[in-house]
């Protein structure tokens, strides 16, 4: 619904002196030379959804205008959502065309547009800006803005395109998604999407920040926000004490951004869109998909919903054609059903006793993913993966019963500068042309801490996956694995963990800057692979790569989870993607601690602690149990519990492959926390609950059939705590259910509707499940 109302008034220069003071620069310089006397008009428009109120303005100084946005209020509470302060709901970055020139902001909000027109539509309003400033590069600028929203529904949507309108000008990128939340307190919580995504409990009072990330990659899977307060009711569970705000980008070819967040005296969240062919004169561009604002009744899984939802109707990305009862039936069955991984950097004949030992170990299926399988040192020397002698007869030997799987290690990226030894061998006869570049057209170069046989700096080029020699270069190393070699799985690194690059090699065919081409040209890249496999009947070969960019889900038949490793983790990827992709393990080797690297005397103290904090959280998350140095089955400290943690995956696997995730059970406000050191990088120490739980679901003709809720105790205590399931949520009735509590060793022990409601005693370092059958 949209709503306008016109003011018309004189201002005398006074005045004018005290909006020119309101105004960016631009425009102060603009307001400055009018005459003494101009014209100020102002129309206030009110765009409105069932759940949302975004209020507009549209200002107007002497024949110069600019659009403000006033608030954004939700309607259910009549609360203000946003801070008084507001920024411009968009600013489109233009320059005068070619690289290295100056670039220049034009903000919606600036009264420096020649005209702002609007127009009604059947559900929303049209802006059109036309012309920023009277000169040069900006005079023929445009952009238009539709925001769509309905009585009868929830949510604003905007969507943006841009011109520079000229050979004199060229638009480069457009912040969007631009908004100032209030922050309300101590209750507020901010959900990000960095990894797996993590909550931060009020964030204005852990202190001025600034988050920034690009998408799609390792550190930002999917584009979306939300914010919500909350608070402990009396029976000790949270409670939303009001309605919270989702933000999110849904863009349905899942081009190149940047996602951020600023916090000081309140969170304001944006999104930057890079220009295809930025820095080329007269170019246009579509702002991929929409900006979409929705009010949430609860928390971050709420937000993960809306995703969700928009992610199975139109993201490009989504493997719908590829989903059926059992699943993703492009994935090889083996991986979709496995729950155990090592990870280990050795040759061939230390491999196969050390894997055997660790299968038999943990008394399941298998599978290790295999650094140093070749002749080349580790980052060095790339592309050129040639296995060490005996590595095929390995391969043969610990897969020949189908309990062993074997995933070797190759790079999806790099080109080594000297990738023969000391000697440039093919890079500039053949990679070269194939490399991403900059501005300067230059191959990019880069460091990853590797050393020459002289001490020098290993420096690899990073290939631009749109190029033939890429996608053959790539294709020719997975054959040589699995077509001469026979291994069961190719893991391709960094495919969905880097973030795409702004390549300008015209060569390459490709848009110049940003866009989705750089995911397209990896779609390309994995489809072939997936093909010479299936024409050489190699089906049943897993590929798979590093980190969750979402954007690769459907080419992959893995993600690398290796990197959920922060504080305040919660499943959002998994509530989102759970049952189409199998997520794979996290970190376990032990650098340097917390502790040792602040007071080097210390000694590691709670690393099995540690293992238990990640185990438990893995499980929870439908993440595969491992990437566990294989000699971890002889530390008496932490085997037991890493054993029990993956039979109990092992036995409800169908849920993680062909099932969802529900709503986290919450456990009452009594359940201790524990803290240890994760061993990742510069992490300081992770706290988290004791007792970790999760919940998933399967289906049958589209009602749900039964729900499993696990249970992971990783305190060396007892913990006795109430559990809260939202059964109606879930979707069983509890008149018509029956419920089983199951260990890691198969026992069962039939529960009753009310004993699943009283509060449960979760014997230390162990773990359990109910699974819920609809009757």
């Amino acid at each position: 619904m949209i709503n306008t109302e016109h003011l018309m008034t004189d201002f005398s220069l006074r005045f004018l002196k005290v909006l020119a003071t309101r105004c960016r620069k631009n425009a102060l310089l603009i307001v400055a030379s009018l005459s003494f006397a101009p014209l100020y008009a102002q129309t206030t428009y009110k765009v409105e959804s069932r759940d949302l109120l975004l209020l507009l303005e549209k200002q107007q100084v002497s024949g110069f205008q600019g659009l403000k946005l006033l608030s954004l209020e939700e309607k259910k509470n009549r609360r203000v959502l946003t801070a008084g302060e507001t920024p411009p709901l968009f600013t489109l970055s233009y320059s005068a065309p070619g690289a290295g020139q100056s670039q220049l902001p034009a903000h919606a909000d600036s009264v420096a547009w020649k005209q702002i027109g609007s127009a009604a539509t059947a559900d929303g309003i049209v802006f059109s800006f036309r012309g920023f400033g009277n000169s040069t590069p900006g005079s023929d600028l445009s952009v238009e803005m539709k925001l769509e929203a309905s009585p009868e529904k929830d949510g604003i949507e905007i969507s943006y395109r841009a011109a520079a309108g000229s050979g004199h000008a060229s638009v480069s990128a457009m912040t969007i998604a631009r908004f100032s939340f209030r922050d309300f307190g101590k209750q507020t919580r901010l959900f990000l999407p960095h990894g797996s995504g993590i909550v931060l409990n009020d964030p204005v009072g852990l202190g001025p920040r600034n988050w920034k990330h690009g998408y799609p990659g390792y550190a930002v899977p999917m584009p979306w926000f939300a914010l919500w307060s909350e608070s402990t009711g009396p029976d000790g569970f949270r409670t939303n004490r009001n309605t919270g705000i989702y933000l999110g980008v849904h863009d349905q070819n899942g081009s190149r951004k940047e996602i951020a967040c600023t916090i000081g005296k309140n969170i304001q969240l944006q999104v930057t869109v890079q220009a295809e062919n930025m820095y080329e004169p007269d170019n246009e561009f579509s702002i991929g998909g929409k900006t979409v604002l929705r009010t949430l009744q609860n928390d971050w899984f709420d937000g993960a919903m809306v995703y969700k939802d928009w992610v199975r109707r139109e993201a490009s990305w989504f493997p719908r054609t590829a989903l059926d009862e059992n699943g993703r039936k492009d994935s090889p069955q083996w991986i979709k059903e496995h729950s155990l991984w090592a990870m280990h950097r050795v040759s061939p004949e230390e491999m196969t006793p050390v894997m055997k030992d660790f299968r038999q170990a943990f008394g399941v299926p298998a599978a290790v993913h295999w650094y140093y399988w070749h002749k080349n040192p580790y980052d060095n020397d790339y592309p050129h993966f040639f296995p060490r002698d005996g590595f095929r007869e390995a391969v043969q030997e610990l897969q020949k019963n189908n309990d062993i799987f074997i995933m070797p290690y190759i790079n999806g990226l790099l080109w080594d500068s000297r990738d023969r030894g000391m000697e440039d061998w093919l890079y500039t006869s053949e990679a070269v042309a194939g490399t991403s570049k900059g501005t300067d057209g230059k191959p990019r170069l880069y460091t990853y801490g590797s050393k020459e046989s002289d001490g020098s700096d290993v420096r690899l080029a990073h290939m631009c996956p749109a190029t033939e020699i890429w996608q053959k270069k790539v294709l020719e190393n997975v054959l040589r694995l699995a077509r001469e070699n026979g291994t069961k799985a190719v893991y391709i690194d960094q495919v969905a963990a880097a973030i795409p690059e702004l390549c300008f090699d015209r060569s390459h065919g490709h848009p110049l800057g940003g866009g989705n081409w750089w995911n397209a040209g990896y779609r390309k890249m994995l489809e072939n692979i997936h093909a010479e496999l299936a024409r050489a009947g190699l089906n049943d070969v897993a590929i798979t790569t590093e980190c969750t960019g979402e954007t690769s889900l459907p080419i992959v038949d893995g993600f690398l989870t290796w990197h959920h490793q922060l504080e305040n983790q919660v499943p959002a990827f998994s509530a989102v993607y759970g049952g189409t992709i199998q997520m794979i393990g996290r970190d376990y080797r032990a650098g340097k601690t917390y502790a040792e690297r602040t007071e080097p005397r210390m000694k590691k103290t709670n690393e099995p602690l540690a293992c238990r904090m990640k185990a438990a959280e893995a499980l929870c998350f439908g993440e595969q149990i491992g990437w566990f140095v294989p000699t971890i089955t002889e530390e008496d400290d932490k085997f037991p519990f890493l054993k029990d943690v993956v039979h109990l995956r092992n036995r409800f696997r169908t849920y993680f492959y062909k099932g969802e995730m529900c709503r986290v059970p919450q456990l009452d406000s009594n359940v201790p926390r524990v803290t240890a050191d994760w061993n990742f990088y510069d992490s300081p120490l992770i706290s988290a609950p004791a007792l970790r739980t999760g919940a998933w679901k399967l289906a049958r003709n589209g009602k749900t059939a039964s729900v499993v809720v696990l249970f992971a105790n990783t305190s060396s205590e007892n913990i006795t705590a109430s559990v809260k399931l939202e059964l109606s949520e879930y979707g069983i009735d509890p008149k018509k259910m029956s419920v089983f509590r199951i260990d890691a060793n198969g026992g069962r022990e039939k529960l009753t509707a009310p004993q699943i409601r009283q509060p449960v005693t979760f014997t230390k370092e162990s773990v359990s499940a109910w699974e819920i059958t609809c009757l």
